[in-house]
């Protein structure tokens, strides 16, 4: 698989990274996003109801569920594939991210499941073209010359980059809303910063510079600490200035789809907290991830809810 992660746009620099953004830019256009509210607004209704009183896990009903399907509904993948999807993001994420280099074989064969599924769905949306995100990927990809291994390999990274952030976003939202911060808990730029779904990110210094005294050269790898930039940023009484998505060229070329889908599902949310929802238990389960922390479970007890937050 590394050969496949080594042509992701995520970890590719100058033109070439440009040339792959392009492509990105086509399935995350401001009108393909925008024509997604709705759908997304019934989803959330859908999966946090708030006129049926009842007990949830949060984390696996809610986190986890909402950008999965929200992501299947942008690129127009079958519902009935979401499972394996989603099993072979979790392993990208487990090759790309964090601080170790998993070899497991496991692992690595999820990922290449996911590979070949994305690939095989290139070659069919280039035969069958459609309105699908998927569709409008290969057509851009075309244009720039790219082969189908550029093109899938992208496709897998959009798929992983596409959820993985956003459970522990809304799971840690979440229990900071109900234990302690109430509906300010649900402010996205405010919650982007304290919460910072992707901790840090590797680079390599293209060139000789000095930050805060220290001497960085050409060549050096540097360990960016988005959550420290942003939590020295919170706390300086100046807004909640944030670099939750990166900076410069290599800034998420998927912001807007995660700033949408963040409002929406905590405008649901507050809703449910508005009328009462709380927690069941005690005692916190993480997924020990330094980068992209996580929630593993939180039960939640939703209370019968009368009429929309909005309404009241």
């Amino acid at each position: 698989m590394d050969a496949v992660v080594a042509r992701m746009m995520l970890l590719r620099d100058g033109s070439e990274h440009l040339r792959l953004k392009r492509v990105a830019r086509a399935v995350l256009s401001p009108q393909r996003i925008q024509a997604l509210e709705p759908s997304m607004r019934e989803l959330a209704a859908e999966l946090l109801p708030l006129d049926r009183p009842g007990d949830l896990d949060f984390v696996a009903e809610v986190a986890k569920e909402f950008p999965l399907r929200v992501l299947g509904k942008l690129l127009g993948i079958d519902e009935s594939d979401l499972d394996m999807v989603l099993a072979g993001s979790d392993a990208i994420t487990a090759i790309v991210s964090g601080l170790d280099h998993t070899v497991d074989p496991e692992i690595h064969r999820r990922a290449r499941t996911l590979y070949e599924y994305a690939l095989r769905l290139v070659r069919e949306r280039r035969e069958k073209s459609g309105e699908d995100g998927i569709s409008a990927l290969v057509r851009a990809a075309d244009e720039e010359g790219l082969d189908d291994v550029d093109t899938a390999s992208n496709l897998v990274m959009l798929i992983a980059s596409g959820h993985q952030t956003m459970p522990g976003f809304l799971s840690i939202s979440m229990h900071n809303a109900l234990t302690s911060q109430g509906t300010s808990a649900f402010e996205v730029d405010r919650a982007l910063a304290q919460v910072t779904p992707s901790r840090f990110v590797g680079r390599v210094a293209t060139a000789d510079i000095e930050v805060g005294g220290c001497r960085i050269r050409a060549g050096d790898k540097v360990l960016v600490l988005l959550a420290a930039a942003n939590w020295r940023s919170n706390s300086s009484g100046k807004g909640a200035r944030h670099l939750a998505f990166g900076y410069g060229r290599h800034r998420c070329a998927g912001a807007a789809m995660a700033e949408l889908e963040g409002s929406v599902m905590f405008e649901r949310m507050a809703e449910a907290v508005h009328a009462g929802a709380r927690l069941v238990g005690t005692g916190l389960e993480w997924n020990g991830d330094a980068n992209l922390p996580s929630l593993t479970k939180l039960p939640i007890r939703i209370a019968r809810s009368t009429a929309p937050l909005s309404d009241r």
